[in-house]
């Protein structure tokens, strides 16, 4: 018909019998476009199509980042509770949801194992650092005494706290409440007694 180039051959590089065709032996041009559409395939699987690995935050978390702004820590209590302030406002007295840790000399509590150890464990994690809060629509935004109920990440790399402390052998995960990383929790929990993590290796040596 006229008006209409006609189509054009891909060239192709003659072979020995017997060995088979690998893109690297089409003609140049061919071999671009194949090397241009394999890179957009390589982008496309890089974006979380197929499943991104998860690098700060332990699996099965998301961050909060941005959910009510980042709040500066400003102490560790133990190592289940630390105390946070935004900007302009009053300290709030945080309790990781989740996490029961051995506690700390305190007006109102006897010091037990590993409490020291704990707590200067999560000192490790938040000094100096800022936070990002989320709340548990299981567990409500406070407790009886008042602190509020939260999962904290470290805003630099979204972090999950709470998670951590457990994952690290520092905290057991909370038995008695229903919450949302309940299962992920006690996860981690099995995994730092198999290995001895943290303070279950003293644990392991007192038996």
């Amino acid at each position: 018909m006229s008006g209409v180039a006609p189509s054009r051959a891909v060239a192709l590089t003659p072979l020995p019998a017997g060995q088979a065709r690998t893109p690297y032996h089409l003609c140049p041009m061919t071999r671009l476009i194949f090397l241009a559409a394999l890179l957009m395939f390589s982008i496309h699987c890089g974006d979380g199509s197929l499943g991104a690995e998860t690098t700060s935050a332990p699996s099965g978390t998301r961050c909060a980042k941005g959910r009510d702004g980042a709040h500066v820590v400003v102490r560790v209590s133990d190592g289940d509770t630390i105390v946070i302030r935004r900007e302009g406002q009053k300290p709030s007295t945080v309790r990781l949801v989740g996490v029961d840790a051995p506690e700390v000399d305190g007006p109102y509590k006897r010091s037990e194992p590993g409490g020291d150890r704990s707590k200067a464990f999560v000192q490790s994690l938040l000094a100096g650092q800022s936070v990002y809060v989320e709340f548990d629509p299981a567990q409500g935004t406070t407790d009886k005494h008042g602190r509020q109920l939260a999962y904290v990440y470290r805003a630099r790399d979204c972090l999950l706290v709470n998670g951590e402390i457990i994952r690290q052998g520092y905290g057991e995960s909370y038995r008695r409440f229903r919450y949302r990383d309940k299962e992920l929790f006690a996860r981690y929990e099995r995994e730092a007694r198999s290995d001895r993590r943290g303070l279950w290796k003293e644990k392991e040596r007192r038996r």
